[in-house]
């Protein structure tokens, strides 16, 4: 019985919870003022889904450009509407409106042949009222009626228009008052309902404008159209020409002629689209059932779902009401309400989270650096080692949550191969940390090195197999606190990273990244006589031949002491301190050679390489190249020059002009990473180019984002156009392949092809010795 009354207590708690939260979002909401409008932006979006052509009972004669250039100029003189109306008269149209002022006299003789017309329709043609400020700066108005020669051979109706404060037309008047005279409007006139003065009604945007029928005043005039479209229609004549003005915004719809909107209007009332707003009440009704529903037994997440499916609920329900013609009801108090309770939930929950969780890693479940902290907050002995995984968030953006969970766990089973029983901190992204005792930092770096190679073996989740490449960053617990120790290997760690090592031991003196890279400026030109900075070539498949046509050379440095030292790590390093041209002079006479090689064998391939942007600025440079290409001879049909798209446009006629000397030598030319940079292949077409290089940024992702994939394509088609070939970098897959060749593209780089290779690997592939699994 006690826990039966408990867990009612319970559910009657989260009930009231849920409640007074939501009525407390619910009247901040109303006393902000926002719901008047947000109400009226959720309607819109209902009208856009449920849009309808008109009825065709109506069509707008329309006096546009054309009828003002063929008939006379504005304002026609009154025997040209006279006509306007024998000629509908003849075709048998059931009623006439004007959208146009008269309340001004002509000629005699015009006003007469206007009224002998309106006379001969059988004065049930209906002329306009309105009323208007005098000025622009006070507040009086001027009543404009017709003539009264015009008036006694017509009824009159009003054609005011009253737009919100921000100039849009929401709202129609079934009538106002003119010249002391109540009359009703000309959309309730034309529509055949009552015309109560003040009474307004909501124009309805589900009426798609451009369905209603329209025609030329001077099509009609000469004879253009046919009588039988007309026959039995209601017909406004209104102006539609930009010149004359008389527009107004419409929700949903833009700018429109006036004419238009008196036609929408009435197309609003003879559709039976101008019931009245139900207000507020039947959503807070729902709303008050979707609490009741979402306080049941469940857990909150269950709950916060039930209240979310509410506001769904509640979302959808105008649309009945609506689509039956009965009206419509506000539904932003309840949305306000419901919302209100559902951050509330959500906030509570996470703060509850927080207090609970803050040990851990929400993600993963490993203890956190709240944890790690925790230890023992004094001095002591042992060893801090903190784990980064380089370009973790390069890995992140291609796992979902539950394979990065996965690929947490996969990375710690690793890790536990070498370190034991030892606990594991995640301590932040990317980034592994632990606590090893009874062990100086020299004596862990053969373990870190051991668990460095665990990392060569590529991890599978899924569809993709992952390469994590560890660094490794060492701190003693000598005389630090956890936390001054973690800071300590961290710092190693950012140092291992930025110079391309595998480890580095808090203190040593490789921590300084400035002499780190004056040690490699020092050594790059014994590592270049050694042979330690060299050439791998990638291999650049056509999918037209189905064979090997080119590679791409790209270069490596092996250092004795250091080891793989990556491009990224040291080429900037060289670049910024103007060795990049020696080390690409270098790179050319491999390639030259290398091309000589493969012709000598009988291998058609082309051999390309990458020039760096600041290059194309340097005269001695693009001398000393021209020269080794003058030099090399017929090799140089061999070579191609890949250059950036941002030295494209960085350096225009500098860069024009070398290449148009390279060109003339033999030498191929290609533009590479293209799509990161801001120009156009229009653009681009003004440079002296033979391929394009898409940036494997765009490929890579191309089956995952439908943006990338369509520029992928509309690249190729235009590069295509413009006499590009065109190579897709970064294929690493059947599917992307099978992509690519559906969308015509001409070469293909990547994984998927070959990684980089030494030259005798790539004569390996050309020989057929490994052919098959290249292919």
């Amino acid at each position: 019985m006690i826990d039966r009354a408990t867990k009612l207590l319970n559910r009657l708690s989260a009930a009231i919870g849920f409640l007074s939260v939501a009525v407390l979002g619910l009247v901040a909401f109303y006393w902000s003022g926002l719901s008047p409008e947000l109400d009226s932006q959720l309607r819109l979006a209902r009208d856009l889904t449920m849009k309808r052509p008109a009825t065709g009972l109506i069509h707008i004669v329309e006096i546009d450009s054309k009828s003002i250039k063929q008939l006379d100029s504005w304002p026609w003189k009154r025997g040209i509407h006279g006509a306007l109306v024998d000629k509908l008269n003849d075709a048998g149209v059931a009623n006439i409106a004007f959208d146009v002022d008269f309340s001004s006299p002509s000629t005699a003789a015009e006003d007469d042949k206007f009224a002998r017309a309106l006379d001969r329709f059988g004065g049930s043609a209906i002329l306009p009222t309105f009323r208007q400020l005098a000025s622009n700066t006070g507040d009086v108005y001027t009543e404009n009626v017709p003539i009264d020669e015009l008036r006694r051979h017509a009824f009159l109706g009003s054609v005011n228009v009253n737009p919100d404060a921000d100039g849009t037309m929401r709202t129609f008047a079934r009538g106002t008052v003119t010249a002391r005279t109540a009359r009703p409007s000309l959309a309730a006139l034309l529509a055949g309902t009552p015309g109560q003065i003040a009474d307004t009604f909501r124009l309805s945007s589900t009426i798609n404008p451009d369905s209603i029928p329209r025609h030329s005043a001077a099509d009609v005039l000469a004879g253009r159209v046919a009588p039988a479209s007309l026959a039995g229609k209601t017909v406004i004549i209104g102006a539609t020409a930009i010149e004359l003005g008389d527009r107004y915004a419409v929700d949903g719809h833009g700018i429109i002629p006036g004419v238009v909107v008196q036609a929408m209007a009435a197309e609003t009332l003879i559709q039976g689209l101008d019931k009245p707003s139900m207000g507020a009440t039947p959503g807070i009704t729902l709303m008050l059932a979707g609490l009741a529903w979402a306080s049941r037994k469940g857990s909150l997440r269950g709950r916060l779902a039930r209240v979310f499916g509410s506001m769904i609920a509640i979302g959808m329900m105008p649309y009945i009401p609506e689509m039956l013609r009965l009206g419509s009801f506000d539904i932003a108090l309840p949305l306000a309400g419901l919302s209100s309770a559902f951050v509330a939930a959500i906030v509570i929950d996470n703060i509850r989270k927080l207090q609970v969780a803050r040990m851990s890693d929400a993600e993963t479940g490993l203890p956190n650096q709240h944890a790690f902290a925790a230890q023992a907050d004094t001095a002591g002995e042992g060893t801090v080692v903190v784990m980064r995984i380089k370009a973790y968030n390069s890995i992140a953006v291609l796992l979902n949550s539950a394979e990065i969970v996965a690929f947490y766990d996969l990375i710690c089973a690793r890790v536990r191969t070498g370190v034991g029983d030892h606990p594991l901190y995640k301590l932040g992204d990317g980034q592994l940390g632990w606590t090893m005792h009874d062990v100086d930092p020299v004596e862990l770096t053969d373990m870190v090195d051991g668990l460095a190679a665990l990392f060569i073996t590529k991890i599978p989740l899924g569809r993709q197999e992952i390469v994590a490449v560890p660094a490794f960053g060492i701190a003693s617990r000598a005389g630090a606190t956890p936390a001054q120790a973690l800071t300590q290997a961290e710092l190693a760690v950012n140092a291992a990273l930025s110079q391309g090592l595998r480890w580095v031991i808090y203190g040593d003196e490789m921590g300084n990244s400035a002499e780190f890279a004056q040690r490699m400026l020092a050594e790059v030109d014994d590592a270049i006589a050694r042979r330690e900075i060299y050439p791998l070539y990638q291999p650049k498949w056509s999918i037209k031949d189905q064979r090997i046509i080119g590679v791409e050379a790209l270069l490596r440095w092996n250092h004795p002491e250091k080891g793989a030292i990556r491009p990224d790590q040291f080429i900037p390093v060289l670049e910024e301190n103007n060795r990049i041209a020696d080390i690409t002079l270098y790179v050319f006479d491999c390639c030259a050679a290398q091309a000589a090689a493969w012709a000598a064998a009988g291998h058609d391939l082309k051999v390309a390489l990458n020039v760096s942007a600041p290059l194309f600025a340097d005269p001695l440079f693009t001398k000393n190249l021209l020269q080794r290409v003058r030099n090399i001879g017929s090799i140089a049909t061999k070579l191609m020059i890949e250059i950036t798209e941002s030295a494209v446009v960085t350096n225009p006629d500098t860069t024009i002009a070398t290449l148009i000397a390279l060109r003339e030598l033999g030498i191929g030319v290609s533009i590479d990473d293209y799509g990161t940079g801001q120009s156009t292949l229009s653009y681009l077409k003004r440079f002296p180019a033979d391929e394009i290089k898409i940036d494997q940024s765009f490929v890579s992702r191309m089956l995952e984002s439908k943006s990338d994939q369509i520029l992928v394509r509309s690249t190729i088609e235009l590069a295509h156009e413009l006499g590009f070939s065109v190579v897709a970098e970064g294929v690493e897959d059947q599917a992307c392949y099978d992509k690519l060749v559906e969308f015509d593209c001409d070469v293909i780089q990547g994984w998927h092809i070959s990684r980089p290779k030494t030259a005798a690997d790539v004569e390996a592939l050309l020989t057929g010795a490994i052919r098959k699994k290249a292919a």
